[in-house]
């Protein structure tokens, strides 16, 4: 039991790091966008400053851009091929190339986070709501399993506990969304078992009228010729009550 605890509590985790990492794809997104500068050898600077101008409709942001626009042709018209023909400049060229680098990519990322603030907090709030919603099944599939635990080891608590009732008024034991395949009303079977056609809802119900209550999925098998799509769904939801 302890090792089936282990894993559980190993595989949460890893779906709620795998949650985080797919609610925040424009994260990494942003960090390219700030790093453009030296991936281009200073070629992207403009670009990367012209879209937070567009962004904000900055002009600020817009007179950034041009002036590392300018910069650029500066040191690639002027300043290298002044290095290339005379000697001992070829050092000072190759220093204001790494300015051109390293400024414009500190500069971006010292305002990233101001940049995209508004879909970097979108992105947040999606990665909370979908870790809460995370949370929230992964409570709800333990519910289940403790309702199909007490079904199968105390009958008669589950009944008084009105597992799987949905139908019962004033139920206050949380089951997790079990179903009672034996006692729930038609209807309701339809509406909360949305993987089992209408044709096995209703086979269901007359044979359990028929015949009597089911014991088990298996026994539900053996009676009811049941889609096979829809096992899964079963064995996660239907519970049997005598």
């Amino acid at each position: 039991m302890r090792h089936s605890s282990d894993g559980d509590a190993t595989s949460g985790a890893g779906e709620g790091i795998l949650v985080n990492i797919l609610a925040r794809p424009h994260t990494a997104l942003t960090w390219l966008w700030a790093l453009a500068p030296t991936l281009t050898c200073g070629w992207g600077a403009p670009v990367t400053f012209g879209i937070a101008a567009y962004l904000h409709r900055s002009r600020g942001l817009l007179y950034t851009c041009l002036g590392y626009l300018g910069l650029l042709f500066l040191v690639y018209f002027a300043v290298s091929p002044l290095a290339q023909s005379t000697s001992g400049t070829e050092a000072i060229s190759l220093f204001v190339w790494m300015l051109l680098l390293l400024v414009p990519t500190v500069h971006a990322v010292a305002i990233r986070s101001r940049v995209f603030a508004a879909q970097l907090a979108h992105e947040q709030r999606t990665a909370r709501t979908n870790q809460d919603t995370l949370l929230h099944a992964q409570q709800r599939r333990g519910l289940r399993s403790q309702a199909r635990v007490m079904v199968a080891n105390d009958p008669m608590m589950a009944q008084e506990l009105r597992i799987g009732r949905p139908d019962v008024p004033d139920r206050t034991y949380d089951d997790g969304g079990v179903i009672d395949l034996n006692h729930v009303p038609e209807e309701l079977l339809r509406s909360r078992l949305a993987m089992l056609s209408s044709g096995d809802v209703t086979a269901i119900v007359q044979e359990r009228q028929a015949s009597g209550p089911f014991r088990s999925l298996q026994d539900l098998q053996n009676r009811v010729p049941i889609s096979p799509g829809a096992l899964p769904e079963l064995r996660e939801f239907a519970v049997f009550l005598p």
